[in-house]
């Protein structure tokens, strides 16, 4: 659920009200998301750009415990101690989405699924090589 605090209200000065500290923090963590996530070919203003606004949209997606985000309209001062939380699900998602591309290996037949004849064969060649390495293993 996509949702916006009308900036005239009296309380959303306060929720978007972040002390300096913090406002550095902030700063510093998503300058090092963007660099860890940066594309190739990708100028390093338009990675920090591109990694502020999906920060922000995934910490927008993120209900919070109880709703407690949703409830208090998700107060950035709390993004500055969920940022870890944040930036986890992000990479993890590309991890994910690069994990997805690699080609699928290809189907090797299980023991179960070869036919009788080719059971009996691998099970006598493999009745062989134990014989030979029991064999070597006892000279």
């Amino acid at each position: 659920m996509q949702y916006k605090t009308p900036s005239n209200l009296p309380s959303a000065r306060r929720r978007a009200h972040l002390t300096s500290e913090q406002q550095v923090e902030l700063r510093e963590n998503i300058q090092w998301l963007a660099e860890t996530r940066q594309a190739e070919g990708e100028g390093p203003g338009d990675a920090l750009q591109r990694n502020a606004a999906e920060v922000m949209a995934a910490w927008f997606d993120r209900p919070g415990n109880d709703n407690f985000l949703r409830n208090q309209k998700h107060p950035l001062a709390r993004l500055c101690q969920d940022f870890a939380d944040v930036a986890t699900a992000l990479i993890v998602r590309d991890k994910a989405k690069a994990a997805a591309a690699l080609p699928k290996p290809a189907f090797v037949a299980t023991l179960r699924e070869r036919s009788r004849e080719e059971q009996k064969e691998f099970l006598a060649g493999s009745k062989g090589v134990l014989a030979k390495l029991n064999k070597s293993a006892a000279a």
